[in-house]
């Protein structure tokens, strides 16, 4: 007789997340220190998703107004003067930037408040003194490309809600406007100087890291739901090394890594060991002071 017994159910398969990095670059002005400038991976077109409220009746200048030549009825642009182009369709000017119809350019956004008089004010900073002008949000081309931007964001909190999407959707906490200025203390830039950092997603959880400047001490800036913890926890060579070869490897031929940088970077490394004392590997957390 045929065997009845049911036949095994094949196991459940278990879906694993894939951990990812996106780098994320901030770079402080030297013009007006209250103000940072993060090259962020975001493209135009999630940038108008993020920020459609504040976008929704909003306007731009656009500098240089050749940029938009190819769509000006599109995007409602018109002559600002100064070089500048008025455009009063914000969501269409990011959509057009995305694919590629408005050429490299930097975009001022200003609130619906701000009068024709206010912006013809501004028209004439767009060139050299954007950041003068009294934009919500402001965008710079990094290159010709359409995908690389640097975004400046007036209103504290607002980065956050750019990173929470980089992030898909895990969250650092609430009130973004605080945990954004903690972020800033933690990081303690000077005027003109840039950081480097990961924004990692693995599984639920995200965090945003970054190292200090002895390259040995990898630095938790915010975690998933806790918002800025800045713990600071000693790297081993070995990690110190794979970091400082990824880094290496985005930024310089492969000559230069395997023949200069890396060996230069284990070599002190190596030595600052040998002649320090042999500590047991700490974690400490470092809390930003008003």
């Amino acid at each position: 007789m045929p065997d009845a017994s049911p036949s095994p159910r094949p196991a459940a398969r278990v879906e694993t997340r894939p951990r990812v990095e996106k780098r994320i670059g901030v770079r402080r002005s030297d013009r007006v220190p209250t103000l940072y400038w993060w090259s962020l991976p975001l493209p135009l077109h999630d940038v108008a998703r993020i920020y459609a409220d504040g976008i929704a009746g909003s306007r731009a200048r656009v500098y240089p107004a050749a940029a938009v030549a190819g769509c000006r009825d599109a995007v409602a642009a018109a002559d600002g003067g100064h070089g500048t182009a008025r455009v009063d369709n914000v969501e269409a000017l990011l959509h057009a930037r995305h694919e590629g119809r408005v050429g490299a350019c930097r975009i001022a956004i200003f609130p619906a408040s701000r009068t024709d008089a206010d912006l013809a004010q501004f028209a004439a900073r767009m060139q050299r003194d954007i950041e003068l002008t009294g934009f919500t949000i402001a965008i710079q081309s990094s290159d010709a490309s359409p995908a690389r931007h640097e975004f400046c964001f007036r209103v504290p909190g607002k980065v956050l809600d750019a990173m929470q999407f980089l992030a898909a959707g895990r969250t650092f906490g609430d009130n973004h406007g605080q945990i954004e200025m903690a972020l800033l203390q933690g990081l303690n830039m000077r005027p003109k100087q840039s950081a480097r950092l990961d924004l990692v997603v693995a599984g639920d959880a995200a965090e945003l890291v970054g190292r200090d400047q002895s390259g040995r001490r990898r630095v938790q800036f915010l975690e998933t739901d806790k918002g800025y913890t800045g713990v600071y926890e000693e790297m081993t060579l070995r990690q110190a090394v794979r970091v400082r070869t990824r880094e290496a490897w985005r930024q310089f031929p492969i000559g230069v890594v395997m023949f200069a940088g890396l060996p230069l970077f284990i070599g002190a490394f190596w030595a600052q060991n040998a002649f320090s004392r042999k500590a047991p590997r700490k974690r400490s957390s470092q809390t930003p002071h008003a």
